[in-house]
């Protein structure tokens, strides 16, 4: 009795699973099919938090936030700090060809980028859309990023010249000849009530020069015993600037009166940053350095053994984050000196980083532009251009602008699944 029970239960299953078999085989292929469009089109934009590249989805943005970035590393400390928010991701939202030319870092004021070239051109965009708004032929190469101050654009180019223009129109508002080519980019002195502030720009004469904002007459010069590449970082009255000389020069803001030097041991190619009462200086060979403002004391030294510094650190916090030449981010303990992380990139890091609220902007020139987390140097994002990226990245808002070698200006908006609150 028992086995025949249990040869009927087989037949019903045999008979049970005969019939099953076409329905499986219409209802599985249907399974493979919705399974595979789940994960083509619900994956989140944008790379995975290993900084492997997510599935595409259709962009969703957010709402432009508006903001501003008119400092070429974030403000005259030139910490690299900047007011936007990075998100964990961005779409792009326009981009623009600027033919044979290779555009140096741009800025971002009122709406509009501001970005010189390499072919002499100096261009205004609409942060928007993209869409020109005017253009200024420079006499010679622009290789660094315009200053927005009150409305003028002030920007440097290699025959010499400094360069002041109408922000809203590019109407030249003046020219100064400084004697030598324009690396690196202006900065401005904020003056008393009722007084002219001063345009401070270093240039390959050997010289750091001050003149007036509104004509561009000549106020004060410092000459060095080599070229001056980078920009002034300004402080407490105090100007702190770097030189092939192997020093950092703190100079009297107004007076242009020479207040210490100190020798760092090697060729600064970049810019200096001030944080309160520390200098941050790095060198080609490989040195970052703490140094103290009012003293001029180095507190600390910090050798990487690999290619040295040519992008200019970003200060925050508790820590300095600097880029290496063979391709490094590293993250060093602002009091002591200490290494905290450091995470490899896939090209050199030439550029600087733009540090906002945890998160750093990293443009490297194996074409791509990063964010990492600040705490443990995660890559959360990245997207490739395609073409290096060499320049320094502007936070504006929500929105980024990024110049690639091959002439392209780019900006992107943040996507709703990276923003937080």
């Amino acid at each position: 009795m028992e086995f025949r029970s249990s040869r009927k239960l087989t037949d019903v299953t045999r008979k049970t699973t005969i019939r099953l078999v076409p329905a499986v085989l219409v209802v599985l292929p249907v399974l493979v099919v919705a399974w595979w469009w789940f994960a083509q089109y619900s994956a989140p934009e944008g790379p995975s938090p290993t900084g492997v590249p997510a599935q595409q989805a259709v962009p969703v943005v957010l709402p432009i936030v508006a903001g501003d970035s008119p400092y070429p590393r974030g403000d005259t400390q030139l910490t690299g700090r900047c007011s936007g928010q990075l998100a964990q991701n961005y779409s792009i939202l326009w981009k623009r060809a600027l033919g044979d030319s290779i555009p140096a870092a741009p800025v971002v004021w009122n709406d509009t980028v501001f970005v010189g070239t390499d072919v002499g051109m100096i261009a205004a965009f609409s942060l928007s859309d993209g869409e020109p708004l005017w253009r200024v032929a420079a006499d010679d190469a622009v290789i660094s990023a315009p200053l927005v101050s009150s409305g003028t654009v002030y920007v440097g180019s290699m025959d010499g010249k400094l360069h002041a223009l109408d922000a809203r129109t590019g109407h030249h508002r003046w020219e100064r000849q400084t004697g030598g080519e324009i690396h690196g980019s202006p900065n401005v002195v904020r003056s008393a009530a009722g007084e002219d502030s001063l345009v401070l720009v270093g240039n390959y004469d050997n010289t750091l020069l001050a003149v007036a904002a509104s004509t561009g007459e000549f106020r004060w010069q410092h000459t060095a015993r080599h070229y001056v590449n980078g920009t002034p970082a300004l402080f407490a009255g105090l100007v702190a600037v770097g030189s092939c000389d192997h020093s950092v020069y703190i100079i009297d803001a107004v007076s242009g009166e020479l207040e210490r030097t100190v020798d760092v041991g090697g060729y600064i190619a970049a810019s200096v940053a001030l944080d309160r009462n520390a200098v941050f200086a790095g060198t080609y060979e490989g040195a970052m350095s703490r140094i103290a403002l009012d003293t001029g004391e180095v507190l600390w030294t910090y050798r990487h053994s690999g290619d040295g510094f040519q992008a200019p650190p970003t200060v925050g916090g508790s820590q300095v984050v600097c880029g290496t030449r063979d391709g490094l981010v590293l993250s060093l303990d602002k009091e002591s000196g200490d290494k905290v992380w450091q995470t490899r990139m896939k090209g050199p890091v030439t550029a600087g980083m733009p540090s906002c609220l945890g998160r750093i902007l990293v443009a490297s020139e194996d074409g791509r532009l990063s964010i990492l987390d600040a705490r443990d140097g995660r890559i959360l994002w990245f997207e490739h251009f395609g073409s290096p990226l060499a320049e320094t990245p502007a936070v504006a808002g929500n929105r980024l602008v990024v110049t690639a070698d091959d002439g392209q200006l780019v900006a992107l908006v943040a996507g709703i699944d990276g923003v937080e609150p």
